[in-house]
């Protein structure tokens, strides 16, 4: 639903058009899908008693941060590529 609105003044009327260009590219689909990539899924290797995991992938233990990435305890459902080339290596510790 398209509003018209009449505005006389030429700086008004960029402004009108700078933001309906703006929301062209958001409400886009095919740029809606690149700012919105799904979190990569981590494979879990080490668990503390909280709760918290580390993934395969981190040089040092840490907490993976759920608010960017998740983790499983499946092979068959990681998609971090660091984790997927250590699951891979036949030497894995």
């Amino acid at each position: 639903m398209e509003v018209e609105v009449f505005i006389k003044n030429k700086e008004y009327q960029n402004l009108l058009k700078r933001l309906r260009e703006r929301m062209r590219r958001v409400t886009d689909p095919q740029v809606f899908a690149r700012l919105r990539r799904p979190k990569p899924i981590h494979r879990a290797h080490l668990t503390a008693p909280d709760g918290r995991a580390s993934a395969k992938c981190f040089v040092r233990p840490r907490a993976i941060d759920l608010s960017r990435a998740t983790w499983t305890i499946r092979d068959e459902d990681v998609t971090c590529k660091k984790c997927l080339a250590i699951s891979a290596d036949p030497c894995e510790a």
